[in-house]
């Protein structure tokens, strides 16, 4: 391949020992987005001089992503290489912006975007490196505007959800420069986050649909309609291999019948036609979004409390899991925060750690413990699991405010972490991998981990 005049270079490697460290849907869209001569897989090699690309893509291990200037050619992959951090972590870099809650953050290049939804509100980009500011965006006004939503990257183009507006607002701003491109304005469901495939992002709104919109323009692709015209809940759309995953439906006091329990979807990504929908055993609202493997789509209902495993293919029900523990009274518990652990899909309720089998739904094994499951903080990368709480192997001060890293073949801890914080006991909010470490927010700051 042609490599003269490349600055510099990140290779993503595709498959890891615990796993995919970058989707096939990131591949497909740096791929399908950037066609190349003579050549449709592989990976492409961005110049200054131009680009090519690689004639063997075995080589390539899989996709490479080379940097034109410092700006990410294919910035929608969030981490080019992604490895668990199995030793005690150090804080390498702490960006502060003069407020105290953080947002979700969005790692898109050499940009760590990150949100405030109280104080100072609005979108903050800085250099991942160095953490010195690139941009800020606070909306129309100099009192800023809230953002609870993490900022969706595609292309040279990041896109902010606004759900404290009204009404509510998609704004598309330049990525270089955080300039603001184009606006529309649409009514979103309270739990909606913004999914994403190729140039077009998606969202739930108030009168039930999924709606896309085209990234550079704003322009309105297409809509679903998948839970009538009100009561509707929702969550963040999960797009794999150009199918949107998404959970919603109608709240249980609005309609009666068998349609008010219909809970997941699959869509096509690209022209908004249904694939396949499946029926919950309750009208219980779906505000979570799914978990998508290989052969499997998982997600818990919080309202009915019951974990689901579906197949792929066809949304049909694998199994169904209740998981029932006897406190001061018995009771159900809703498994939260689901993720992707490899052989298992791993997730909190307040008392354990949870693994389900994914094939048969059988509880594998559980951590107990103290967690906070109503903000679950889980991740899992390369046979590593991170997760806030205390567990009763090493138990912390509190529930809040210590980190822990889990290897999950021998399920011993790895290293716990704290940081101490001008309130105690605050807790470690949004938890992004990325590199050989993550980035995640406390009191006041966003750290990188390493």
């Amino acid at each position: 391949m042609r490599s003269a005049g490349v600055e510099k270079a990140l290779i993503c490697a595709w498959y890891g020992p615990g796993g995919a460290l970058i989707s096939n849907e990131e591949v497909l869209d740096a791929t399908r987005s950037h066609p190349g001569p003579g050549c449709r897989m592989g990976c492409r090699v961005m110049t200054r001089r131009g680009s090519a690309w690689c004639r063997r893509p075995g080589a390539c291990a899989g996709l490479a992503l080379l940097f034109l200037g410092g700006a990410a050619l294919g910035a929608q992959v969030a981490a080019p290489v992604i490895r668990p951090l199995r030793t005690q972590p150090a804080v390498t870099l702490a960006v502060t912006a003069g407020f105290r809650d953080w947002g979700p953050a969005t790692l898109a290049g050499d940009t760590i975007i990150g949100t405030n939804m109280t104080g100072r509100g609005g979108v903050f980009a800085f250099d991942a490196v160095t953490g010195k500011p690139r941009w800020t965006w606070r909306g129309d006004g100099s009192g800023g505007v809230s953002v609870s939503a993490p900022v969706v990257v595609r292309g040279d183009t990041a896109v902010v959800l606004l759900k404290a507006t009204y009404p509510n607002r998609l704004v598309g701003l330049s990525l270089a420069t955080g300039r603001e491109r184009w606006h529309v304005e649409v009514d979103v469901l309270r739990e909606a986050e913004l999914g994403a495939h190729e140039g077009l992002v998606f969202v739930q709104t108030t009168d039930g649909h999924l709606r896309a919109y085209d990234v550079q323009t704003g322009k309105a692709a297409w809509a679903f309609p998948f839970g009538g015209e009100s009561g509707a809940c929702g969550s963040r759309p999960i797009v794999t291999d150009g199918v949107a995953y998404l959970t919603g439906g109608l709240e249980a006091y609005v309609s009666a019948g068998a349609g008010a329990r219909d809970r997941v979807w699959a869509i096509d990504a690209t022209t908004g036609q249904e694939k396949w929908r499946h029926r919950a055993e309750s009208a219980s609202c779906a505000d979570d979004p799914v978990v998508v493997t290989a052969d499997g789509v998982f997600v818990t209902i919080d309202g009915d409390r019951k974990t689901y495993g579906l197949d792929r293919a066809t949304g049909r029900r694998r199994w169904v899991q209740t998981i029932t523990r006897t406190t001061d009274l018995e009771r159900d518990y809703a498994v939260v925060g689901l993720v992707d652990a490899g052989e298992v899909i791993v997730g909190m309720t307040s008392l354990a750690l949870v693994a389900f089998d994914p094939a048969s739904g059988r509880v594998a094994w559980e951590l107990p413990g103290r967690y906070r499951a109503q903000v679950p903080v889980l991740a899992a990368v390369g046979g590593v699991l991170y997760f806030q709480g205390s567990p009763e192997a090493r138990p912390a001060p509190s529930t809040s405010g210590t980190l822990h890293a889990l290897d999950l073949s021998t399920r011993a801890l790895l290293w716990s972490f704290t940081r101490p914080t001008d309130e105690p006991d605050w807790p470690f909010g949004y938890l992004l991998p990325a590199g050989h470490g993550m980035w995640v927010d406390t009191y006041r700051t966003l750290l990188r981990l390493e």
